[in-house]
């Protein structure tokens, strides 16, 4: 049996049950640790956010690929995919970070048209986007199935040029990118 000693004002019992609120909110969900990934031409590395650096190679391309690629994760399953060239006609390939062990698969090329891809993103739809840096500038939706093309909006306005990436925003659909020190966003309508 408890027996209460002291009344405890009403300002004061909300700011224990907040406590006690956020305390079990705290204790329920353990601090998780989300894996960022990047590509160079010799691999695919891993930095995990909550431990920091330094990187670490997690799939080896061998031979290493002759120029810049770029990355994308897909959002419903983690799966990796990359483009293994700027140059006309990229290689579209495929990697499961679960199964480090096995070796990333070729899906498919997205042909000769598409040339100076430096950009890939996925939105939470699964639809897979790519963008280049040379003229004529396009967004493309590829198919991470083949690689194929499924639909190209041509560019305009401030066409975003040199080293950079893309993101799409998980609930407004906004797709932004960048190149160099610069952040642009794009819509629907190129």
């Amino acid at each position: 049996m408890y027996t209460v000693k002291e009344k405890i004002s009403p300002a004061s019992r909300m700011l224990l049950l907040s406590a006690i609120l956020i305390s079990s909110l705290f204790s329920a969900t353990s601090a998780r640790a989300e894996v960022f990934y990047g590509v160079t031409v010799n691999g695919i590395f891993s930095v995990n956010s909550v431990t920091g650096g330094p990187a670490t190679q997690v799939a080896t391309f061998t031979p290493a690929i002759a120029s810049g690629v770029t990355l994308a994760t897909r959002p419903s399953d983690g799966m990796l995919f990359y483009l293994n060239s700027i140059a006309a006609n990229p290689n579209l390939w495929r990697w499961d970070p679960s199964t480090p062990a096995v070796p990333p698969v070729l899906v498919g090329t997205p042909g000769a048209t598409t040339t100076g891809i430096i950009r890939l993103g996925f939105d939470m739809a699964g639809n897979l986007f790519a963008s280049n840096n040379v003229a004529p500038f396009n967004l493309w939706t590829l198919s991470p199935d083949t690689g194929a093309i499924l639909n190209v909006v041509p560019l305009s306005g401030t066409i975003p040029v040199g080293g950079g990436d893309m993101c799409l925003h998980p609930t407004t659909g906004v797709l932004y990118l960048v190149a160099n020190q610069n952040l642009y966003t794009m819509t629907s309508s190129g």
